[in-house]
């Protein structure tokens, strides 16, 4: 029976507000799911800045307990400035030097006679160096790109067109000084029909080989090489140090200590030059691997399959032999994954597996590592770098008694070899303390002034006065940056986590939405406690005057006889003055207060930042976190109640048209009723009378 088009004509009832409050009231479970679920999404976003901030202070934490530590670090000081400046390694002794700067070390340049375009230069065997190559012929850009191609190693390349059908071709050394006078052998003639060379092969320049020296001389001055130190520092994964080699890019977590590596994927981590030199050489590698959660399963089958003892069991009357039985499966997730790191050395590398061991693995590394992959197949992969161990060579000790005198002709000599030269090559020259001294180079001269990697800028004829100086101002840097994210981090806990007070009885609402999103949560308040205990506490020192506390140094919770209410909240105060002062005076014991290697095994193992560095590991580890697992359980929740608020929404709609069918009904009833009632009526009481 089709319902009436319009609501309530026929009965003369509102059906339709009836049906709007109805499904209204049908709808509450709605508005409490969606409260729930914004709820959830308030308490997830304020638990990430939580996390966000924690991180914060860590970072700037191990900054303090790493070898980033500035406690020690020094600089050089040049008066004027911009004539020489240079880094300075911790262990530098303190010294002043007066430098003169007479000329600056450059390398070689050269050019050819102007060539026509369109000139076919004939092929040639050419020799730069010790590299030898076979020019097949062709234009001046031709032989451009060979060169650059076979001897970048040694020179770098260029054409100038002077004109509108002429061009030149540029040859400048890489190399500076003494080094920048290649041996050059043209055997065909072509450099030198080009303008390049004025002979077929260049001198040797007077450079003497140290075979020609007598064995008595060189032994006498052989002495015996000083021990290499062991280094060791967290790897930390930088994300432009990554290159895909195969499938998806590995990510890096935003601590950058684990890196995600997708399956049927591999991604190169590439070491930069500083990170493994002759100078500080990588030794070993420490790194830990584990199956993405994703891929962990609950699996309830048993771990093992055997027959077990032999038992006999009677079923009504009938006697039946039977087994014990285990079961063994290996969990297919780890039983197909194959994952691991492959150690690149240049062409050559090294496969380690890392499928099937657990925690931290160590590798030795050789001369020579460029680089790391990881990688996975059969499941996502989250690989944990933990260690690097170097071998540090110490400072090359500077003995200014045996003077490198300079092994560069003169420009004039230099003319004559190459006919169109444009800068001679030439050593540095400058005076140190009077004494006058030749470097092949303006950059990283690290057997000048002890513990100083000495760098060139520029000449001058009026002396230079350098100092070596602690840093305090780094170290200070740091200090400060840690006050402010405890600080903050203190700040933004007191916000989310306060409590408002109770005015009157049954007014739970309104005293929840005053009170922070996470007032409820323990995690937090387990987190600021924490904190503050560790702040307060003492810590071990070996070095006078043993500083063990953070008051010591000029940070506190407030000045003596202040207000109780701002001491209680925890809030770090910095007393720069002392600060600086106790930077100054003892930056080592300032160092020892922050981290310390109590027992000589060259590892930090206690101190302020070492003890709550770790203290925050579990509050910022993205992997199986305290508040990332309580991030993950909120995206859960808010997931179901997704699928409850769907599911209600559906029950509501249907619940809507269920009304207004029978409200429908209802009406067209009323309608015949209605009907027949003025049909009865006619028939009955109306008509002609009779």
């Amino acid at each position: 029976m089709p319902a009436p088009q319009m609501p309530g004509l026929a009965s003369g009832i509102d059906t339709k507000d009836i049906i709007r409050k109805l499904v209204e009231v049908e709808k509450a479970p709605i508005t409490r799911l969606e409260n729930n679920k914004k709820d959830l999404s308030d308490t997830t976003k304020a638990l990430g800045e939580l996390r966000k901030r924690t991180k914060t202070l860590q970072d700037a934490l191990h900054a303090m307990a790493s070898f980033e530590a500035a406690f020690e670090q020094k600089r050089l000081n040049s008066t004027p400035a911009g004539v020489v400046d240079g880094s300075v390694r911790k262990n530098a002794p303190p010294s002043r030097h007066t430098l003169q700067v007479m000329k600056l070390a450059s390398n070689l340049s050269f050019a050819s006679s102007p060539q026509s375009l369109r000139t076919k230069l004939p092929a040639a065997k050419l020799k730069i160096g010790a590299t030898e190559s076979e020019f097949a012929g062709g234009t001046l850009q031709s032989l451009r790109e060979h060169l650059q191609k076979y001897h970048n190693k040694d020179i770098t390349t260029k054409t100038v067109q002077i004109k509108e059908d002429e061009s030149i071709l540029i040859i400048d050394s890489v190399a500076q000084g003494e080094d920048a006078l290649l041996k050059i052998e043209d055997p065909d003639g072509l450099l030198k029909s080009l303008g390049l060379l004025a002979v077929n092969s260049t001198p040797d320049f007077g450079k003497k080989d140290s075979k020609d020296k007598p064995k008595d001389e060189k032994d006498a001055k052989k002495e015996p090489e000083p021990k290499e130190t062991t280094e060791k520092e967290r790897w930390l994964i930088q994300p432009q140090q990554l290159e895909a080699t195969s499938g998806a890019k590995g990510v890096p977590a935003e601590d950058k200590k684990s890196l995600a590596i997708a399956d049927s994927s591999a991604t190169l981590y590439k070491f930069l030059a500083g990170q493994n030199s002759e100078e500080r050489r990588l030794t070993s590698i420490s790194v830990a691997a584990m199956a993405s959660l994703g891929d962990h399963e609950e699996d309830a089958a048993p771990d093992s399959l055997s027959d077990g003892v032999r038992e006999n069991i009677n079923i009504k009357g009938i006697e039946l032999e039977t087994y014990n039985i285990t079961r063994t499966r290996e969990k297919e997730i780890m039983k197909r994954a194959d994952f691991g790191v492959v150690l690149k050395y240049g062409d050559k590398e090294e496969r380690h597996k890392l499928s099937g061991l657990t925690g931290p693995q160590t590798f030795a590394v050789a001369k020579g590592l460029t680089g790391v992959e990881f990688y996975a197949n059969g499941a996502d992969i989250i690989f944990e770098p933990l260690e690097l161990t170097y071998a540090v060579k110490p400072q090359p000790k500077v003995d200014l008694t045996e003077n490198k005198e300079a092994k560069t002709p003169a420009e004039a000599e230099q003319r004559k070899i190459f006919p169109n030269l444009l800068r001679a090559a030439q050593n540095a020259e400058l005076k140190i303390d009077g004494i006058q001294i030749s470097r092949k180079s303006n950059s990283n001269l690290g057997d000048i002034i002890e513990g100083v990697s000495l760098n060139l800028l520029k000449t001058s004829q009026d002396n230079v006065e350098t100092e070596i100086l602690n840093d305090n101002d780094a170290a200070k840097k740091q200090v400060l940056a840690f006050v402010k994210a405890y600080n903050e981090l203190l700040q933004f806990s007191d916000d989310v986590a306060k409590t408002a007070k109770i005015k009157e009885a049954g007014k739970y609402r309104e005293m929840r939405a005053e009170s922070g999103v996470l007032a409820t949560n323990a995690t937090i308040r387990q987190l600021v406690n924490g904190l503050k205990v560790h702040t307060s506490n003492a810590y071990p020192t070996n070095r006078d005057p043993h500083i063990r506390t953070l008051t010591q140094i000029g940070i506190s919770t407030g000045a003596i006889g202040g207000k109780r209410e701002e001491v209680i909240k925890g809030y770090l105060e910095v007393d720069e003055a002392k600060l600086a002062q106790m930077l100054a005076e003892h930056p080592a014991a300032v160092k020892e207060l922050f981290a310390i290697d109590t027992n000589g095994d060259l590892r930090i193992d206690n101190g302020y930042a070492h003890v709550v560095e770790n203290f925050l590991e579990p509050y910022t580890r993205f992997t199986r976190g305290l508040i990332s697992e309580q991030i993950k359980s909120n995206a859960e929740r808010v997931k179901q109640l997704d699928r409850d608020i769907k599911r209600q929404e559906e029950h509501v709609k249907s619940y809507e048209t269920k009304l207004k069918t029978k409200f429908g009904y209802m009406e067209s009833s009323v309608q015949k009723s209605k009907s027949t009632g003025t049909f009865l009526k006619q028939k009955l009481g109306g008509g002609d009378g009779r």
